[in-house]
């Protein structure tokens, strides 16, 4: 693939926090995803990118549901250091 063509996967990648590394071999430019797996070609590592993305969509998806089913009910608050000696919460 050309330079042109992994800067774009590599931007999109780095947009959605996906691990990437790109290195080039003569002419070519040579695309690495989290399995070691180098691509060569622009559509294979564009469908792969779509997939990673897609899959961290409904991991976060699937977080932000299950806060919803068990909300934290009462937020944070600080306890002073007069609170913790009386065993006052």
């Amino acid at each position: 693939m050309t330079k042109k063509e992994s800067m774009a996967i590599l931007l999109a990648c780095k947009k959605h926090n996906i691990f990437l590394t790109v290195r080039n071999d003569g002419d070519d430019h040579l695309v690495g995803f989290l399995n070691k797996l180098e691509i060569s070609n622009f559509d294979q590592a564009k469908l792969i990118t779509n997939g990673l993305v897609i899959e961290g969509r409904l991991k976060k998806g699937a977080l932000l549901s299950r806060e919803k089913e068990h909300p934290i009910t009462e937020p944070l608050r600080h306890i002073s250091k007069s609170e913790r000696r009386n065993g006052n919460s």
